[in-house]
């Protein structure tokens, strides 16, 4: 695992980009934000077509549209043949976690592990 970059996905709720330092914003601070943009790679064109909770988590962990998975509202449960991206993580070799609000905590992705004994877990 030494030779496999960190992968941190921040997924805020109705935070634009434009709100940012990072993209010019100067009434704010992010400093936290703002390393890990300049020591990453930061994905600039990118779009929710269902910018609602569980459907925008649902496509950026999928890749797939929220017509396609069903997630058209909040309250949409998850089908267990729906692959995530963490699945893909862990088939070469990632430990994978959600932190924070999830929304799709219907435990049917189960290669999202949970490490709350885990001695780093904030």
């Amino acid at each position: 695992m030494k030779d496999k970059p960190n992968i941190v996905v921040l997924f805020p709720d109705q935070l634009r980009a434009l709100s940012l330092p990072l993209f010019g914003e100067q009434q704010i601070s992010t400093p936290a934000i703002d390393r890990l943009a300049s020591e990453g790679v930061n994905l600039t064109n990118a779009i929710a077509n269902c910018p609602v909770c569980t459907p925008a988590r649902a496509m950026m962990v999928t890749g797939r549209y929220p017509q396609t998975t069903g997630h058209l509202i909040n309250t949409t449960r998850t089908r267990h043949s729906e692959l995530s991206i963490a699945d893909a993580f862990s088939y070469q070799g990632y430990r994978t976690a959600w932190i924070g609000k999830w929304h799709l905590h219907t435990g049917l992705w189960p290669a999202i592990d949970r490490m709350p004994q885990h001695p780093d877990w904030v």
